[in-house]
Parts: structure tokens; sequence; C-alpha cells
């Protein structure tokens, strides 16, 4: 448990409110009993959610309407709690889609179904989206069997740990970089979990010497441990024995030859299509796209995060009428999507279905604790249905007048409220509050932060000042009458919202060449045949067969063979995207042709794929510039952006922050279309090197673009000792060498500059940042003075048409984007 001066502070108030003392006796009782809480704002709701935790010691479950609900309410919770807070993240990718979980996914459910199970008597709270409660999971028997454990001491067979984490689904490479991957180099092992902290065993012989936490980053080691946990990579856990494997492709070839008997044509050849390919991963031992779909056959147990409950956890709702709708909306999705593979083919029929019905997740939480929290009045209480309210109701906007800030915390602490000035200019809100003599209090992260801005000089005494100022605490302000607490915040103040960290979504692969329909195409068209190649389209024919006319797609092949498709199969042809201008040569029908080609580009794409990892691994392992964490000048900076950030937005301006805080070089990507905001991440991203002591530098393609660059960096670092210099022809020679003289002294901070900045007489000092704009527009001789300096410096280039080399080792993973 740790200590949090925002949250003793505000926990205190409640010790004297009726309505408290109500709700800790409901809550007190080990029952399957219901709760209303009314009128409560949402960020009070994370108060009341917080101090009934501290208060009953138990486990809570927070259920919420999505992932985004849930980021915000762990922004705020974790500001407030002392225990342990998880989030139990939703899955945006429908079962039925047969792709395989993601790791951003399995890594915190899996971190909090091992909680529940650890047997540890400390309360804590997971944050759920009531989405997530229909997905399936490993029961627990399941989970707990196939563990591996690792300690100190131990003696362990390579082959047989290798075998092990196969069979558990981790996938061996050379160099460990992504979470489900192990590899093995003479006496050291490196493993990344699916859940947890990547893992180097050191071994003597064939005991292990040795476990460490390592950095995936630079691969160095961080931290000693005694013993290491392994859980399953995915939701489903193939059989290692070939023998078994074979059952389970029996099984399913079984099923398949049933459902194709039963089937439309069309239907049928997409089924077995589908099924030759699933099979033959299957029983190679392989975790193909599609393993997790067909966990029913494998697993005759099926749970979801509600069977994990522990007996005494307390189950609380947020806004019931919102999730109940959401679940209602979810069961029909998933269900319209399980019935449209069925009648098309692409999906297999199982045994049960992979969700939870939304009855039998009213059947299962009957057994538990239940509260319902809402914003709005319920109706009166009744013997079964217990309701406390609370009065609750909004702060009023300021724009910025100080003055009326001010007067609003006086007239609160005249009524014997404490109010709590949430903020990201602790300092500047100190300063102004004590400027119009109202004492207040700053309660930091830590004591020494708190001791640094409450210094004798411009200290208050705690004990007569009921005005307290935090960086922690809430999104919005409120004022909880019951408590006497009101709080403000920037949002209230100067119009700024907190911005939350954005929870990344996993998006399923889509496919563009497909064919919907014959308008598709166009006569001559070279086309891919699933299973017979490159063939080209000359036109569609009717031909009778057995009486009955039908129309057929005729696709040419060599030696003038022909190939009719019907025209309800078109799903099974592809557009060809050859590189070049000329004509691709057509396969031939009927031969081993197309396999053996696949079969050697599926080789190629791996090697080609292996080396690009292998680069870029080694790559991230050299130590670059860390920058440090934000500064109070850089929160100031920030806030004076006249704009509120896109989502998109300040995702990658966290992104561009936390890789100049990483020790590996940065190398970014930032693709957006004009007036889309890429110039502004570029600003934070400089200011935040020039404030780490380092020099940036802005190239651009343009004098034009030069000369706006310049002229945004100068309005925006005008209020800070930040020095802001051009090179491009619009200044004279004079200007230019002295500008040169600036940078290599380091009088210069930033520079901005057109092809002018790759010549031989440019040295900096010491360059931290180079920003590169519309680099498609630079020509070979300056990519190959970039690709000099790409080698000592982090790199962030913008661009709204990148080059496709560029893009495409973005979208690989070989390059960050945002």
């Amino acid at each position: 448990m740790r200590d949090n001066a925002v949250a003793n502070t505000l926990h205190q108030l409640f010790l004297d409110s009726p309505q408290y003392a109500r709700l800790l006796a409901r809550t007190a009782r080990l029952s399957n009993s219901e709760l209303n809480i009314a009128g409560l704002s949402d960020p009070a709701k994370s108060l009341v959610v917080s101090a009934l935790l501290h208060e009953i010691k138990r486990p809570v479950f927070l259920i919420v309407a999505d992932n985004h609900a849930g980021a915000r309410y762990q922004q705020e919770l974790e500001n407030l709690l002392r225990f342990p807070i998880f989030f139990y993240p939703f899955s945006e990718v429908s079962p039925y889609e047969q792709v395989l979980s993601s790791p951003d996914n399995i890594a915190p459910q899996l971190e909090v179904l091992l909680h529940t199970l650890n047997g540890k008597t400390e309360p804590f709270l997971v944050l759920v989206p009531v989405r997530a409660l229909l997905q399936r999971v490993h029961d627990s028997q399941t989970l707990l069997n196939n563990l591996l454990y690792l300690s100190v001491g131990d003696s362990i067979d390579q082959a047989k740990l290798s075998g092990e984490l196969v069979r558990l689904g981790y996938t061996r490479t050379n160099l460990v970089t992504l979470r489900g991957e192990f590899s093995i180099r003479g006496d050291i092992i490196d493993i990344y979990p699916s859940c947890g902290a990547p893992l180097r065993l050191e071994l003597f012989g064939e005991e292990i010497e040795s476990i460490r936490a390592f950095n995936i980053e630079n691969q160095r080691s961080v931290e000693e441990i005694k013993k290491a946990l392994i859980p399953p990579r995915y939701w489903v856990i193939l059989d290692a024995d070939p023998d078994k494997r074979k059952q389970l492709a029996e099984q399913l070839q079984a099923v398949t030859d049933q459902t194709v008997r039963e089937l439309e044509e069309s239907a049928a050849e997409t089924l077995l299509s589908v099924m030759e390919g699933d099979l033959q991963g299957l029983s190679s031992g392989q975790y193909p796209e599609s393993s997790e779909y067909y966990a029913p056959y494998v697993h005759n147990k099926f749970a979801t995060l509600l069977d994990y409950l522990p007996e005494n956890a307390l189950l609380v709702f947020d806004e019931w009428d919102t999730l109940s709708a959401s679940l209602t909306s979810y069961q029909d999705k998933l269900e319209k999507s399980l019935e449209e593979g069925l009648s098309t083919g692409r999906l297999l029929p199982l045994p049960g279905p992979l969700h939870l019905s939304a009855s039998q997740f009213g059947e299962k939480i009957k057994s538990a604790q239940r509260t319902f929290l809402s914003s709005l009045p319920i109706i009166e209480e009744t013997e079964e249905n217990s309701l406390i309210k609370f009065s609750c109701h909004p702060v009023e906007k300021f724009g910025n007048q100080m003055k009326a800030v001010v007067e609003k915390v006086r007239a609160c602490e005249k009524a014997g409220f404490t109010v709590l000035v949430v903020t990201e200019q602790p300092q500047r809100v100190l300063g102004l509050l004590r400027e119009w003599d109202c004492p207040a209090t700053y309660l930091g992260i830590n004591a020494s932060e708190s001791e640094t801005l409450n210094s004798p000089s411009s200290a208050t005494n705690p004990a007569v000042s009921r005005v307290f100022v935090t960086r922690q605490g809430f999104v919005h302000g409120f004022i909880l009458d019951d408590i006497k607490l009101a709080c403000i915040t920037d949002a209230e103040m100067f119009g700024l919202k907190r911005k939350p960290g954005t929870y990344r979504r996993p998006v399923a692969e889509k496919t563009f060449d497909q064919f919907t329909s014959v308008n598709d195409l166009k006569l001559n068209d070279y086309v891919v045949h699933v299973k017979q190649g490159i063939g080209q389209f000359i036109g569609v024919q009717r031909i009778t067969v057995d009486t009955q006319m039908r129309e057929y797609l005729t696709i040419q092949y060599a030696a003038e063979d022909r190939l009719y498709v019907p025209v309800d199969q078109i799903n099974l042809l592809s557009r060809y995207r050859g590189a070049g201008d000329s004509a691709p040569r057509l396969s031939r029908l009927g031969g081993a042709e197309w396999e053996s080609t696949k079969r050697r580009v599926k080789r190629s794409v791996k090697q080609v794929a292996e080396d690009l990892v292998n680069l870029y691994a080694m790559r991230s392992k050299q130590e670059g510039f860390t920058c440090l964490p934000d500064t109070p000048w850089q929160f100031e900076m920030e806030e004076a952006f006249p704009y509120e950030e896109t989502p998109d937005q300040w995702q990658a301006i966290l992104d561009t922050k936390k890789d100049l805080e990483s020790t590996k070089p940065m190398d970014r990507l930032i693709c957006g279309d004009v007036g889309f905001g890429k110039t502004e991440v570029a600003v934070r991203g400089i200011f935040k090197t020039v404030m780490s002591g380092k020099q940036a530098a802005v190239l651009v393609p343009t004098t034009i673009l030069a000369q706006q660059h310049f002229n945004t960096l100068s309005e925006r670092f005008a209020p800070y000792p930040v020095k802001v210099g051009l090179l491009s022809r619009f200044r004279t020679a004079k200007d230019q060498r002295e500008i040169v003289q600036r940078l290599a002294l380091g009088d210069c901070d930033v520079v901005v500059g057109t092809h002018r900045m790759l010549q031989k007489d440019i040295a900096f000092k010491d360059l931290g940042l180079l920003i590169i704009d519309e680099e498609q527009r630079f020509g070979v001789a300056h990519k190959e003075k970039l690709k000099q300096l790409r080698v000592i410096v982090d790199v962030l280039t913008m661009s709204a048409t990148p080059i496709p080399r560029t893009l495409h080792m973005a979208l690989t993973g070989a390059r960050d984007m945002s």
C-alpha cells in the first residue's frame, strides 16, 4: 500500500458524512444484495469508489461502458487509491474474426486473472469494460495447470523447456523483441512472457544460476529476481503430441465434411479452402491465426472474468442502463457475425459459442454483491432496492478570470468547504492564489515535491487553510455538498481538459484487393486465383451445365488454357499487384508451379522479415540520449496551444515524448494530412529536447516552408530563453555565417533550414533531435547525409505522403509511426 496525500485528505472528509456511514453499513454485508447510489457526477463517482475501497478493504470490480471510460477512471483513481489498481481491457476484435488475441489485451487480462488466484488479502480495484465480461478466457484450473514456474536453483533441460514454451504458444527467435518470443543462446535463455517483464535466465550447466528482468529496448538486465512465472500465450493451448494434434485435425476434418454437404456450392468451396490452410497449420504444431476459434474443440470448460471473482468481491456498475444497452448490442453483433460466417462457409460450426450470452451474464452476477452508480435520480428506496442519494453539482466556468476563481474559492472556504484545485500548473496557480491573499497548501506526489512548493517563503499553515492545490485528482470539477468538498480543475479555470493516455485498440487486418462483384473487374485485368495462380480475365461467358445456364468468369492461363469460375465464387480471385508495368508470366493450370511459387515467396518474405527485425533490434541496442521528464515550462508552453488536440494528435505527442525519454534512438514517422497538427507534435518535441540541454534542427525542402516553421517556433518560444535561427536563401551570406558559428558554439538552440543545413560547413555543438519535413522531396545525395545523422540523433519525420519504403517499414513495425 502506497502513501497518497490527496487520498488521505479527501477520504478524511467522508468520515463524518451520514450518507457515507449508510453506504459503509450496506456494503459491509457480504450478501448478494443490491445498492443504488444516485446523484454523483463522473469525477465524484471516482472519489466515492476510492473511499469505499479504502474502508471495506475488499476487492472491487468497477464495470464501465468501454475502454475509453476505463482509461478516464484509471487516470482519476490512480491519484486517489493507495491499493493496487488494474485495467481489464475489452478486445475490439470479434472472436469470430479468427484473429489471434493481441498481446496488448492478453497481458493486462492475465495480470488480473493471476492476481485473483494468488490468494493475497490486500484489497484491489479492477476496471472492466462491460463487454469484456462476455469474452472467453481459460478456466482457472486450465490456467493453473499450464503455468510454467522457474526458480533460481532449478535444474532444467533446454530442449524440454523449449518444447514446453512452444506448446504454450511461444515462438523461438534469434533476438527477443515481442511478447510471446523466446531465444536460446548458449547458457542464456531470454523469454518475454505473455504477462509481466521480459526475463533472462543464466544457466550453469543445467541449473538456473540467476533470473533477471531486462529492458526490451536496449536488451540490458534491470533487476534480479528469484522466481518467474510463464503463462500461456493464447486463449487456447494446443497439445504438443503429434498424435493428439492429428486427432484434432481429424475431428475438424470430419465436421468439415459433414458441413460441406449441408452448404451451398459457393459456401462449401470457401469452407474447404479455409480449412485446408487451418488444418495444415494445426497439424504442423503451429498456432495459426484461427487457433483460438477452435478452442471449444480443445478445451471443454468455458470461463469469463466473472468466474474468477473472489467470494467477497463487490461489483460496482457505472450507469446500468448504458451498460445493459451495450451488452445487448454486443451480443447481437456477435451472433450476427457467427451466423454470417457459418452461412458463407467462412467459419466451421462449434460445439459451443465463444462468448457469454446476456442472460448467462445476468445469472452469474446474481450471486455477487452489486452496487449501481447513477448521475441521475433513481426510484425511491424500497426493501429490495436500497438507495443512497448524494447532492452533487458541477462548477461554473471561469474563462481565465483568476479573480473569479479566487472569489469562488473564498466563498466555498467561508461556507466550510474544503477546496481542491487540480491543475497541471500548480506553481502558477499557487502564485496567483497567494497574490490575492488566498492561503493554499500544495499536495505533491511525494514529500520532497510538497516541500519544494511549500517552502518557508511561500508556505501557509495547513491547519488553518482549507484550500489545497495538486496535480493529482480529477478531469472535471464538482461540488459535493454532503462532505463539503469543492473541486476546481483546469477545465473550469482555463477551459483546458486533462488529457488521459489513449488506449491503443487492436484492429483486425483487412484486405482491399479482394473482388466483391464483377464490376470490379476490367477486361484483360491480371488476377490471382487462390489455388491456380496468376491468370488474365478475358470476359464473362454463359455456359449451360446440367440444363442450367450460369455465368462464368473466364480466366486465361499459360498454353492458352482457360479456367471458368462461377460468378458467385468471385471471392476466390484477387487483384494482381506485381511490381512494374510489364505483364506477368501466366501460371500453368493443374501443375505444381503455383504451389512451388507460393512456398518460395513465403520463405523469401520470412527471410526479409527476419533480416529487418534483426537490423532494427540491433539498432535498438544502441544507447542514445535520454531527455528529461516534462518540466513546468514544458507544461506551460503546451497549455498555451490555442486549440484542443485531436485524439490522434495527442497520441502522437505521447509517443514522441516516450521515445525522447527512452535510451533507444528515436526514428518515428508522423503521418498526417496537411493542416492536421504535425507541426505541433514537432514543437513539443523540440522544446523538450532544448530543455534537456540539446540542440534541435528542422530540415525542410523549401524556403517558404522554412520561413513558416521559423515564424511558428519563434512565436511559441518567445516567452522562454530558446534561441531560434534560420538557414535559407532568404538570409544574407553574413547572417548565415553567423548562424553557422552560433550552432558550433551552442549559442543557437534550434535551427530551421533547407538543403543548406546539409552542407559540410554545418557543425552542431550538441545536436539531439532532427526534424525532417516532407522527406520524400529530398534527393539521393541528401538522404545519404541524413543516414549519417540518423545513427547519432533522435529523428522525427513528418509527411502527408511518405515514400513507399518509409511507409512500408512503418506499417510493418520496423519503424515507429504515429
